[in-house]
């Protein structure tokens, strides 16, 4: 998920162990369609699922605000990866309880996940982020009852284990890590965390630049528009056209491969790629190459680490 501003913006390998002056507080999570939910309380009274997002700002739903009782007041608008502008309300607070970890957010937005989860209802996305359509929509479908994002990632440092499906929470003050894995530092912009990459078409082209790092998001790489056009860009033979859904409704893109993603000393071959064709939203922004979600980040143990500036990926 892409979202705006602080509110909005929806390689397994063996590593050095990390190394705290605590161990930290572990929470287990579900990976489902490259997403990650954590199972908690929300305002100690409703048991949720929670989607955790690096790429956005927290949020409730609409829905389960109104089961909570929660007060909410019109607030504005915002966009994402889809075409259209998105209303929401606000809340003065909100209380999440995941494990022995009890976090208060102040004015957290409230929105509807209902385009969200109905998209999710109809694709099935493997671990390197390649969507694949169904052909009938799934009866079970996954809600989204609430977003941990920006405000979470920086109180503590956080580490994600995919392949256990475990997230381990460091207290910053607390946290040394001695470990071996690759330091990549991090610009902090808008309420959003990016990081320089590169990467080589099809056709050889090579071109780098800032892309957000998004584990909110289930596919591998989207590139933006301006991206696309300033270095004449395209997609592998045999792309295939998809819509890409989420906040603000759909927005086109073409899905195929790169020749390769480099990230630090970390190089990915092939990595399924989005070539976005939005014509408005967050996919059309300037200065921003694209992002890089949990279709790359599953292949390592991420750390993410606000307070100095670094993701480490082992």
């Amino acid at each position: 998920m892409v979202l705006r501003k602080g509110f909005f913006n929806i390689l397994l390998l063996i590593s050095v162990n990390v190394l705290a002056q605590d161990s930290g507080k572990k929470i287990p999570f579900s990976l489902v369609n490259n997403h990650i939910y954590i199972r908690g309380m929300l305002n100690d009274t409703l048991q949720v699922w929670i989607l955790l997002d690096c790429g956005a700002g927290s949020m409730v739903s609409d829905e389960q605000a109104k089961k909570g009782k929660i007060r909410t007041q019109p607030y504005g608008q915002t966009d994402g990866v889809g075409n259209n502008m998105v209303s929401y309300q606000m809340a003065d607070s909100a209380i999440f309880n995941l494990g022995s970890i009890r976090y208060t957010e102040k004015m957290i937005p409230v929105l509807s996940f209902r385009e969200i989860e109905d998209c999710g209802a109809i694709i099935r996305v493997d671990k390197e982020g390649k969507i694949k359509f169904l052909e009938a929509k799934r009866n079970h479908v996954q809600s989204i009852d609430a977003v941990l994002g920006d405000k979470f990632f920086r109180r503590f440092v956080i580490k994600i284990d995919y392949q256990e499906q475990i997230l381990t929470l460091y207290e910053p003050s607390a946290f040394q890590y001695v470990g071996k894995g690759d330091r990549i530092p991090l610009q902090y912009i808008d309420n959003h965390i990016y990081a320089r990459a590169s990467i080589t078409g099809s056709d050889s082209l090579a071109a780098s630049g800032y892309f957000m790092v998004d584990c909110g998001s289930m596919t591998g790489l989207i590139l933006n528009v301006p991206f696309i056009e300033q270095h004449r860009l395209s997609p592998s033979a045999g792309a295939t056209g998809i819509s890409l859904c989420g906040i603000g409704g759909s927005s086109k893109s073409m899905m195929g491969t790169l020749a390769d993603l480099s990230i630090g000393k970390r190089r990915i071959k092939k990595p399924i790629t989005l070539f976005s064709q939005a014509s408005s939203g967050v996919l059309t922004r300037p200065g921003i190459a694209g992002s890089i979600g949990n279709g790359i980040l599953s292949r390592f143990h991420v750390i993410f680490d606000y307070s100095r500036k670094e993701m480490i990926l082992e």
